[in-house]
């Protein structure tokens, strides 16, 4: 599975494995030292995936 996330930033990021939040920036929850398994987006990515606009609050969603 793959989890979308949006940060505090607006920056869009697509983890491999379940993400957590801290300070408004996500790390993946099992895996806190490089090399992380995520990779950022283009703005719009995550939106066009869903079908919805995803928020700070909402995230992450699992795919």
């Amino acid at each position: 599975m793959a989890w979308l996330t949006i940060d505090k930033n607006g920056e869009e990021w697509i983890f491999q494995n379940e993400p957590i939040l801290k300070n408004g920036e996500w790390y993946e929850k099992y895996v806190m030292l490089p090399p992380l398994e995520c990779v950022q987006v283009p703005e719009g990515t995550i939106e066009k995936i869903l079908g919805y606009k995803l928020t700070l609050e909402t995230s992450p969603v699992e795919i």
